[in-house]
């Protein structure tokens, strides 16, 4: 998977970048756990203050847009994003852990 970023706006208000970018892939729409991890890498940041918002794809073609909150710190994105968000992000064991609690 290869990820270009398309635009980049500083929202201060927020303490965050919104980050727009394409995704372009082979077969399968790439899952928001596998953008994730790809994401922090190209940005060089810790992937505990991005959060993917969407990856929107077209019928047939093999790119997506995607949508990414980058956050300045873990306590702005705790108090910005609900609990279900960051939840998304979390491999599927984890996700069943915390069901059970």
């Amino acid at each position: 998977m290869k990820i270009e970023v398309r635009n980049t706006h500083k929202n201060a208000l927020l303490s965050r970048e919104e980050i727009t970018a394409e995704a372009f892939f082979e077969g399968k729409t790439p899952s928001r756990i596998d953008v994730h991890k790809e994401m922090a890498k190209k940005l060089g940041v810790s992937p505990d203050l991005i959060v993917v918002k969407g990856i929107k794809t077209h019928f047939g073609e093999e790119k997506a847009q995607v949508t990414i909150h980058k956050y300045e710190s873990n306590d702005i994105l705790d108090t910005i994003e609900p609990a279900h968000v960051k939840k998304r992000l979390l491999p599927k064991g984890k996700k069943e852990e915390q069901k059970g609690e």
